[in-house]
């Protein structure tokens, strides 16, 4: 006996649910922190310019974040200078000249401030932007050499989705800020020790948002790139340790040339 025809229903094909990928940006972060295995893969099928987004937001709060707290340091430091000066132009007996070249001080602090501000929002775009870059190099050099299947695209948009729990801790850094002063953050452990320890860049390193990032990574090197369990710990290890050396030449950069 002939089959009849199949019924609508089963020769046109059903439409993806929302779960599997066509939600929005909001969505699409919901499921990047919270189901990852299943959002990560989504991505990385149709990469394209997703990866501006997250970057774009990160680069902006770091601006923010950066110019903030560079205008607040620049600010303390002058305020003890100007505190000094005020202190010896009464020293010589209030002198008109010396408040003068107090005031012309202050002016000229005041611009100074806003420079470095400047400077320091600017700097940390360029981190943030070259920083998911080196990152999704990084992964997808040691991917490919892994036997991995990603494409460059492909990673970087893995790598700036895994960065929104970071967009998240310079959301909550921004608000403590704004609240407490900039003066009293200090990224992860590294509180612990003193500022000029090489410690420090590993000890910041340990806090929540930076732990996520880096369990969004590695799951990220298993579903797209579709490498072992060893061989993605290994790569991701191996950006974690850049990560820590970068942050400790920092360092090492800042005492040879403060000496």
């Amino acid at each position: 006996m002939q089959a009849g025809p199949l019924p609508a229903s089963d020769t046109t094909p059903s439409p993806v649910p929302p779960a599997q990928g066509r939600g929005g940006p909001m969505a699409l972060a919901i499921d990047t922190l919270m189901r990852p295995r299943a959002a990560l893969p989504r991505l990385a099928e149709r990469p394209g310019r997703r990866w501006i987004l997250p970057v774009a937001l990160l680069a902006l709060v770091a601006a923010v974040n950066g110019f903030l707290g560079a205008r607040q340091v620049i600010r303390d430091s002058f305020a003890s200078m100007g505190a000094a000066g005020a202190v010896s132009s009464v020293a010589v007996g209030g002198d008109t000249g010396a408040v003068e070249g107090v005031d012309a001080a202050s002016a000229a602090m005041g611009t100074a401030s806003m420079l470095g501000a400047v400077f320091a929002a600017v700097g940390a775009v360029v981190r943030v932007v070259g920083g998911v870059v080196l990152a999704a190099a990084v992964l997808h050099f040691l991917g490919t050499i892994f036997g991995g299947q990603q494409g460059f695209g492909q990673m970087l948009v893995v790598v700036a989705w895994a960065h929104l729990p970071v967009l998240a801790g310079s959301l909550v850094r921004l608000a403590y800020g704004l609240v407490a002063g900039f003066g009293a953050v200090t990224p992860g452990l590294s509180g612990l020790v003193d500022d000029q320890s090489l410690l420090g860049p590993v000890l910041a390193q340990v806090e929540l948002w930076t732990l996520w990032l880096v369990a969004l990574l590695y799951i990220g090197m298993r579903v797209v790139s579709r490498v072992p369990r060893l061989k993605a710990g290994l790569a991701v290890g191996a950006l974690v340790a850049l990560w820590v050396a970068v942050g400790a030449l920092g360092v090492v950069a800042s005492r040879v040339f403060s000496a």
